[in-house]
């Protein structure tokens, strides 16, 4: 807890947390990267679920360096948050909970892009390339779960305010 004492501390908190714009910029950032996130990872879901089969996977190769910088705003946006008022959202289990998934969420999301991906051919370069044909019943489980978990975040994140909230009201 002293830790986050100290981050509460500091000038960019103080800032974050008493400034007009801080807040309100920091929490745009974090929702515009998490629309991009999200976004792009649920599309993913759904057509490994076989919705749009039309659309290859290899469609999701470029798309998924925006899915991690999503997740690298969303990172860096979420501490600096954090950082303003961090004593509250520890002990908020609405936070607590959004964040078990968030870190659920990106081990899916890895898991779910290692599993659509095959060993390069014998002799070839590179590491491996998108599978050819259409996903197992494995990488439909992953976008199932990835789907249920990602809307467990953002409902976690929404109860945060209305948890918080209802604390201030009730003076704790």
């Amino acid at each position: 807890m002293q830790f986050i004492t100290w981050l509460q501390g500091l000038p960019i908190s103080g800032w974050i947390a008493d400034s007009d714009f801080g807040f309100p910029l920091l929490l745009s950032a974090h929702s515009i990267g998490m629309g991009v996130m999200v976004g792009l990872l649920v599309m993913l879901d759904i057509r490994v679920l076989g919705y749009r089969k039309d659309v290859p996977l290899t469609a999701f190769d470029r798309l998924m360096t925006l899915v991690w910088i999503g997740f690298a705003i969303n990172t860096l946006s979420g501490t600096l948050l954090f950082m303003a008022d961090g004593e509250r959202l520890i002990v908020n289990w609405p936070f607590l909970a959004k964040m078990a998934c968030v870190v659920a969420g990106g081990v899916v999301a890895f898991a779910l892009w290692k599993a659509l991906r095959e060993p390069a051919a014998a002799g070839e370069a590179g590491g491996s390339e998108l599978i050819a044909g259409e996903p197992g019943g494995w990488a439909k489980g992953l976008a199932v779960l990835s789907i249920g978990i990602w809307v467990l975040a953002i409902i976690g994140g929404r109860l945060i305010a209305v948890v918080m909230s209802a604390a201030m009201l009730r003076g704790a």
